[in-house]
């Protein structure tokens, strides 16, 4: 396969009206929510003893900061059977790419893509796989 043929590829397996390719899926996808939040702020008021007051609880930006921080391999999706959703690569590991609107009209306004390892870096730098045949 040529690089062109490559490129190609990739354009035609993205989702029709979902142009834009980034790496990793959003918050929500890792139940980076804030029904999650005010789930683990009422688990904090419920530990508080009797007859105590309620010690105020970390701000919403510091929690999903500490969300995230647990696992920094969220975006590795692991080993699947599956062929990655944009060049068709047999099983393999997987990552996380999401795939957003020209014009996003909600922050649920995606679609969650698993891609090999090389269609990430051709996502993130614009590198193409080195197996690529040379252009004629």
């Amino acid at each position: 396969m040529k690089p062109s043929e490559y490129e190609i590829m990739i354009a035609v397996n993205t989702p029709i009206g979902f142009p834009h390719l980034v790496c990793g899926w959003p918050d929500e996808e890792h139940g980076i929510t804030w029904d999650n939040y005010l789930s683990d702020a009422i688990k904090w008021v419920e530990a508080t003893e009797e007859d105590e007051d309620v010690p105020p609880y970390k701000p919403f930006d510091v929690w999903k900061d500490e969300v995230r921080g647990q696992d920094e391999e969220r975006c590795n999706l692991g080993f699947s059977h599956e062929r990655c959703d944009l060049c068709g690569a047999l099983a393999g590991d997987r990552h996380a790419v999401t795939a957003l609107p020209e014009e996003q009209t909600s922050r649920y306004d995606y679609v969650g893509l698993a891609v090999c390892w090389d269609c990430v870096q051709f996502i993130a730098n614009g590198e193409l796989p080195d197996w690529l045949e040379e252009e004629a």
